[in-house]
C-alpha cells in the first residue's frame, strides 16, 4: 500500500511538471495518510504540493526553513487534522494563513519568530472552527525581546481545550483568554528562557475565572514568589504542576496552597524547587494548611532537597489523600512517618532515594541537633522491644500503617542498619520495596503483612537472614531477593523453613545471591511458583528439590558452575515439558560432557525442554577440551566408545572397595565382640533376659548399691540430680547402715575401665537413674552394659531401673530399651518423684526393692 501512494505521488508530479519532486516521504500511519516532510530545507510550503495528496490527514513540516503562510495557502488540504510547523522561522501569521483547515484540530507553531502580539492578524485563528490543542511555546526570547501574549488572536479559538504558551514576565493575561470557554488545559514552560515569571499575584489567573481550566502546569518559570489565592479564581483546578522553579520555597509553597479549598483539586505536584544551596527545604507546621479542607488525592513533593519535615505536617493533609510522594530528597528524620496511620484513604506512598548522606546536609543536621536518619529506625526497635510475644496483640507497640495503603516505596535509603523484628497493626498493603537500602541482616520474623503480595527486598547485605522472616506473608506472589548473600542463610536452612510459607509465590529472583549450595528442601511448599532465577551465583549441582514446582515455566540456572542436574530433576523437567512450555537457562557452566554424565548427555540430546541457545552452549569434554554442544549427537557417540573401558576400570575399582569393606566388617566385629555376645546372650532369654535366682552368687559382695546416673542433670531449675543424691538419697541409706558407691568417690588417678567393673563386680545391686539423655554420657552406658553383662554371666537380678524426667524409648539404646520394657511388664521400674518433698517416701520404695533381692 505504501509503495502504490509512492507511485502516485510520482505520477501527479510528472504528469504537472514533468521533472522529478523534492524528497518527500508520504506513509500511511494508523489507517490516516500522513505526509512527513520535517528537515528537508524547505523555504516555502507550495515546494510539498508536488507530492503530498489533498486527502492528507496529518502534514509534518518542522524542522525547515519556512518563513511565513501565504493566505489559502493550505486551501486544498481541507481534510488535514495535524499541522506541525514548529522550528521554522515564521514571523508572521495573517487572516487567511489557516483557510479552509475547518477540520484541523492540531496546531503547533512552538520555536518560530512569533515574538509580538502584531505578529498574530486578529482572526488568524477564527478559520479553525475545530482547533482543540495549540503550541505557541518557544516564539519569545523573554531575556532578550519585549512580547505579549497574542489575546486578540487567541479570542477566536473558541474550541481550544489545551494551550501551551509562553510565560511572560509583567504582562497580564488579557481579555482575550476569557473568550476560551473550552480551555481545560494550559501549559508555561520551557528551559531555554521562553519562561519568566517570577512573581505572581492573586489576580495573574484572574481572566481564567470563567473558563473551565482543570489542568495548570507551570514549569521552568524562574517563579520566585507566589502570592496567596493565586490559583483561588480557577473554580474548576485538579491538576497542579508547579515544577523546576528552583528559586520557589517553602513560604511560596505555602501561599500556594492558600485557596485551593476553593477549587476542585485532586492533584499537586511541587517538583524541583527551591535548589540552591545551602538554603536547603525544610517542611514547617504550617506549609501545606492551606490543603486540610480541600479533596486533594495526589500530593508530590518529589526530586527536592527537602531535609526535614516536621510531624504536625502530616496533620495538615486532607484525608481524602490517596498518593503521597518523598521521592529524591535528603530526609535525615523519618519520625513524621509515624503520623501517617491518620491518612486512611492513602493508598500508596513514595518515600524512595533519600539521599541523606550528603556530608552537607549531615553538617546541617548536627547544627540543628536533630537526629539523624535511623531515628524511625529506633522507634521501631523501641516498639518491638516491650512486645513479649509475636503472636499477641498490643496496640500500643504494633507500627501502625494507613489503613488502606496498598503501596509502600522505601528503597534507595542508605540505611546500613539490620532489620529488627517487626509487628504490623492490621493493614491492606501489597506491594512493599526496600531494595538497595544496604541492610546488613533481617533478623525478623516480620508479622502483619498477611496481604503483601510483591516483596522486593534486593541489593542488600543479608548476611544473615532468619529463617522465620516471611513465616507470616502467606500470600505472597513475588519476591525479589537478587544481589544480596542470603545464600548463606539459605545453606543452613536444611528443613526449608525461609520459603516454606509461601505457597502461593509465583516469581523468585535470588539471581547474584552468593548460592553455593541449597539444601534437598529448599523449595519444598513452592507448587505455584512459575519464575525461578538462580543465576549469577557458585551453584555446582541442581540436586534440590524440584519436584514440588509443577507450574514452573522459566528455569535460570545461568553463570554458575553448574556441571550436570540429578536425574530426578531431569525426569521431574521433561515430565513438565509434556503438557507446556518451559524454558531452562545454563548458558554460563561449566557443563560436563565426561564419562559418568552420560545420562545428562542423552537427556540434552533427547529432552522437550527448551534450553535457552542450547547450541551456543559448552560442555568439558573427556579430553578436558571444551566442545559445543551444537555437535552434541557427535558426543553422545564417542562417548558410547570411550566410556566401555571406563565402566571396565570401574567395576575393579568397586570390586576393591568391596573387599575393603568385608576385611573392615571383620575388623569392626572383633572390636565390638564383647558387645555382640552380650546380645546373644540376651537373645537367649525369651522372657526376661536379666531375672536370674538368687543362689548363684559366687563372689563377695562388699557394696550393697552402685548408683549410675548423670552427674549433671538438672532435678530442678536450681537443684541437680547430683545435689538431690548426695543430700537426700545417700544419708538415708547411710543411716540404715546400707553401702552406696557412685563413680565420683573413685580415685582421679585410676582409669574407670578398670574401676568401674571392679565397682560394679562387688555390688549387690545397681540402681540406675534413667534421664533423658542419659545415653549421650560414654561412661552411663558403660556403666549399664557392665551391669547388665555381669547379671549374665552371674545369673543375678542385678540393675534396679528409675525413670526420671520424661523418658521415651528413642532416648535409649536397643539393649536399655529392651531391658526397661521387660521391667515394666513385671512391675519392676521406679519412677523418682519430680518434688523433693517425696523422695522420702522413694527413699522406703528403693530400700524395699534392695532389702528383698539382698
Amino acid at each position: 500500500m505504501m509503495g502504490n501512494l509512492k507511485w502516485l505521488c510520482l505520477i501527479i508530479f510528472h504528469s504537472v511538471a514533468g521533472t522529478p519532486p523534492q524528497e518527500c516521504s508520504c506513509k500511511l500511519h494508523d489507517k490516516e495518510l500522513t505526509a512527513d516532510c520535517s528537515a528537508l530545507g524547505l523555504t516555502s510550503i507550495s515546494e510539498i504540493f508536488n507530492c503530498v495528496p489533498n486527502t492528507v490527514r496529518k502534514l509534518i513540516l518542522s524542522y525547515n526553513k519556512i518563513n511565513s503562510i501565504p493566505p489559502e495557502m493550505l486551501t486544498l488540504l481541507e481534510d488535514l487534522r495535524e499541522l506541525n510547523l514548529e522550528h521554522n522561522i515564521i514571523e508572521h501569521l495573517q487572516n487567511d494563513s489557516f483557510s479552509g483547515l475547518s477540520k484541523l484540530e492540531y496546531l503547533s507553531l512552538s520555536y518560530n519568530l512569533l515574538r509580538h502580539n502584531d505578529s498574530y492578524a486578529d482572526d488568524v485563528f477564527k478559520p479553525l472552527r475545530n482547533l482543540r490543542r495549540l503550541y505557541l511555546q518557544g516564539n519569545c526570547n523573554v531575556h532578550t525581546s519585549v512580547c505579549l501574549y497574542p489575546d486578540k488572536a487567541l479570542s477566536a479559538a473558541t474550541t481550544l481545550e489545551y494551550l501551551s504558551i509562553d510565560g511572560i514576565p509583567n504582562h497580564e493575561f488579557g481579555k482575550g483568554f476569557s473568550k476560551l470557554k473550552n480551555l481545560n488545559s494550559l501549559y508555561l514552560s520551557d528551559d531555554n528562557g521562553y519562561c519568566h515569571i517570577p512573581v505572581l499575584t492573586e489576580n495573574t489567573f484572574d481572566v481564567f475565572k470563567h473558563t473551565p481550566i482543570s489542568n495548570l502546569q507551570l514549569e521552568s518559570c524562574e517563579i520566585t514568589k507566589l502570592a496567596p489565592n493565586v490559583f483561588r479564581s480557577l473554580h474548576n483546578l485538579t491538576y497542579l504542576i508547579i515544577t523546576r522553579n528552583r528559586k520557589l520555597c517553602a513560604d511560596s509553597i505555602e501561599n500556594a496552597t492558600v485557596g485551593l479549598n476553593e477549587t476542585n483539586i485532586q492533584t499537586m505536584r511541587f517538583n524541583y524547587w527551591c535548589r540552591h544551596p545551602p538554603f536547603y527545604p525544610i517542611l514547617a507546621e504550617n506549609n501545606f494548611r492551606g490543603l486540610t479542607n480541600t479533596s486533594l488525592r495526589v500530593l508530590d513533593l518529589g526530586w527536592n532537597y527537602i531535609i526535614h519535615v516536621d510531624p504536625s505536617v502530616i496533620e495538615n493533609l486532607p484525608t481524602s489523600l490517596e498518593y503521597f510522594s518523598l521521592k529524591q530528597n535528603s530526609i535525615g528524620n523519618a519520625q513524621f512517618l509515624l503520623k501517617l496511620s491518620r491518612l486512611y484513604n492513602l493508598n500508596t506512598l513514595d518515600g524512595s532515594f533519600q539521599n541523606y548522606f550528603q556530608a552537607e546536609i549531615k553538617t546541617l543536621e548536627r547544627a540543628r541537633g536533630e537526629t539523624a536518619v535511623g531515628g524511625l529506625y529506633r522507634k521501631i526497635i523501641k516498639l518491638q522491644s516491650a512486645i513479649k510475644s509475636p503472636h499477641k496483640t498490643y496496640t500500643d507497640n504494633r507500627l501502625q500503617l494507613p489503613r488502606n495503603l496498598q503501596t509502600l516505596y522505601m528503597n534507595n535509603i542508605h540505611l546500613e542498619y539490620p532489620v529488627p523484628s517487626v509487628t504490623f497493626a492490621p493493614n491492606k498493603l501489597r506491594y512493599l520495596n526496600a531494595s538497595s537500602c544496604m541492610l546488613l541482616a533481617f533478623f525478623g520474623p516480620w508479622y502483619g503483612l498477611k496481604d503483601l503480595q510483591i516483596l522486593d527486598i534486593s541489593n542488600n547485605k543479608f548476611s544473615f537472614f532468619h529463617q522465620k522472616s516471611l513465616i507470616d506473608m502467606g500470600n505472597l506472589t513475588s519476591l525479589f531477593l537478587q544481589h544480596t548473600e542470603i545464600g548463606k542463610s539459605l545453606y543452613r536452612d536444611v528443613n526449608g523453613v525461609t520459603f516454606s510459607s509461601l505457597r502461593k509465590l509465583r516469581v523468585l529472583d535470588l539471581r547474584s545471591s552468593i548460592i553455593k549450595d541449597l539444601p534437598y528442601s529448599i523449595f519444598k511448599n513452592q507448587i505455584d511458583l512459575r519464575y525461578l532465577s538462580l543465576g549469577d551465583n557458585s551453584v555446582k549441582n541442581v540436586s534440590f528439590l524440584l519436584k514440588s514446582m509443577t507450574k514452573l515455566r522459566h528455569l535460570d540456572l545461568s553463570d554458575n558452575e553448574i556441571g550436570f542436574i540429578s536425574e530426578q530433576n531431569m525426569a521431574f523437567l521433561d515430565q513438565i515439558a509434556t503438557n507446556r512450555k518451559i524454558d531452562l537457562d545454563l548458558s554460563g557452566n561449566n557443563l560436563n560432557c565426561m564419562c559418568n554424565n552420560q545420562v545428562f548427555v542423552n537427556w540434552l540430546a533427547t529432552t522437550r525442554v527448551n534450553i535457552i541457545q542450547k547450541d551456543n552452549l559448552s560442555c568439558l569434554y573427556i579430553n578436558e577440551t571444551l566442545v559445543s554442544l551444537s555437535r552434541l549427537e557427535f558426543i553422545r557417540e564417542q562417548l558410547k566408545y570411550e566410556c566401555t573401558s571406563w565402566i571396565v576400570m570401574t567395576s575393579c575399582v568397586i570390586g576393591f572397595i568391596g573387599l575393603l569393606l568385608v576385611l573392615s566388617l571383620v575388623a569392626l566385629l572383633y572390636y565390638k565382640r564383647w558387645q555382640l555376645r552380650y546380645l546373644w546372650y540376651i537373645g537367649r532369654v525369651k522372657i526376661d533376659p536379666y531375672h536370674h535366682p538368687h543362689d548363684q552368687e559366687h563372689i563377695i559382695l562388699k557394696i550393697d548399691a552402685y548408683i549410675s546416673y548423670e552427674q549433671h542433670y538438672d532435678f530442678t531449675d536450681d537443684v541437680s540430680l547430683h545435689q538431690v543424691i548426695t543430700d537426700k538419697l545417700y544419708p538415708f541409706f547411710e543411716e540404715r547402715g546400707y553401702t552406696l558407691n557412685i563413680r565420683e568417690e573413685f580415685d582421679g588417678n585410676e582409669k574407670l575401665y578398670h574401676v568401674i567393673p571392679q565397682a560394679v563386680r562387688k555390688s549387690r545391686k545397681v540402681v540406675v537413674f534413667l534421664t533423658p539423655s542419659y545415653c549421650e554420657d560414654y561412661w552411663n552406658t558403660f556403666e549399664f552394659n557392665i551391669a547388665a553383662y555381669e547379671g549374665i554371666y552371674t545369673k543375678r537380678n542385678i540393675i534396679i531401673p528409675v525413670l526420671l524426667g520424661d523418658v521415651s524409648e528413642k532416648h535409649l539404646m536397643p539393649e536399655i530399651r529392651s531391658f526397661i520394657r521387660s521391667k515394666i511388664k513385671s512391675n519392676e521400674v521406679l519412677r523418682f518423684p519430680s518434688s523433693e518433698n517425696d523422695i522420702a517416701a522413694f527413699n522406703e520404695q528403693l530400700e524395699n526393692m534392695i532389702r528383698n533381692r539382698l
